[in-house]
């Protein structure tokens, strides 16, 4: 049983740091984005009436993740797609942040 206790712990997640709130950071819908300059972004949280919750989420335009990784602020349009994700997810009983092993969108 050790081989199984062994590959059971050899699939941990990376360690992303942590969010504001102070809760891990996780992948992300679209795992591991590069910023072209440098460094990689996964969830880039915002504060949302005392929450934390993610910007980098499915509803965005590719223009709009890009504008994000590039260090732009949140637009109210992103920030907004944003909260609609986050409360869509709170109604189904789910964290507003990426899990393990669900889907991810179609090209990521």
């Amino acid at each position: 049983m050790d081989w199984l206790n062994n590959l059971i712990g050899n699939r941990r997640t990376k360690n992303y740091g942590l969010r504001q709130d102070g809760t891990p950071k996780g992948e992300g819908y679209f795992g591991e984005l590069q910023r072209p300059g440098g460094g990689i972004s996964t969830e880039l949280s915002i504060g949302v009436d005392g929450q934390q919750i993610p910007s980098l989420v499915q509803t965005l335009s590719k223009r709009d993740i890009q504008y994000l990784l590039t260090g732009g602020e949140p637009t109210q349009d992103i920030v907004q797609k944003a909260i609609l994700h986050a409360q869509d997810r709170r109604k189904q009983n789910k964290s507003p942040f990426y899990q393990m092993g669900e889907a991810r969108p179609y090209g990521y």
